[in-house]
């Protein structure tokens, strides 16, 4: 399964850490054709959960300051 696209969408951050999750979709994100808004999504959705726990209470302290 040497499909970008495909492995793209099966990316999973996992026990790695952001930076190596980010380094691979980086890598495969230029070679498949979906839309900016896409890929965002399919970066989010490849976060493992403290990851995203992470995000959410960044975002909450960034709106409330």
């Amino acid at each position: 399964m040497d499909n970008p696209a495909v492995l793209l969408l099966l990316l999973e951050q996992g026990n790695r850490s952001l930076v190596d999750h980010t380094k691979d979709f980086v890598y495969l994100a230029p070679l498949t054709h979906y839309p900016d808004s896409c890929l965002c999504t399919f970066y989010r959705a490849g976060l493992n959960i403290a990851t995203k726990a992470q995000l959410i209470a960044d975002y909450i302290e960034w709106v409330l300051v």
